[in-house]
């Protein structure tokens, strides 16, 4: 079994779960303008000089701010979180979706990355 838990954006939080054991320690980005969060470059950083992974969750999907992100963070693990339809319901164009996670993995072979709330495939290393 694989323990994840999200959502820890300070190292203290991910020292505790270090300490339980957990597997894998997300953090959240919650938007382009404010990608640059030092507490949580230091969370993963922790993260990653343990055997937990660390995972990224950037809740956008500019793909030269998304390559940006994984420059400055590196993540063990990236996943990638979509709408895929707009607030009427209408199913949202693929193409562009799928692209960012080809060149994403392209740029970055060493991230794992994973496709959330969609059926999208994730290329995988």
């Amino acid at each position: 079994m694989l323990i994840q838990i999200y959502e820890i954006q300070n190292p203290s939080e991910a020292a505790a779960l270090i300490e339980l054991g957990v597997d894998h320690i997300g953090s959240v980005l919650l938007s382009e303008q404010q990608w640059k969060v030092p507490a949580v470059r230091e969370t993963i950083q922790l993260i990653n000089s343990t055997s937990s992974k660390s995972s990224l969750i950037p809740l956008f999907n500019d793909r030269d701010l998304v390559f940006r992100t994984l420059d400055y963070y590196h993540p063990h693990i990236v996943h990638f979180c979509e709408l895929l339809t707009n607030k009427e319901k209408v199913t949202a164009p693929f193409q562009d979706l799928v692209k960012l996670q080809q060149s994403v993995k392209e740029r970055f072979p060493e991230i794992f990355l994973y496709a959330l709330n969609s059926n999208l495939p994730s290329w995988r290393s």
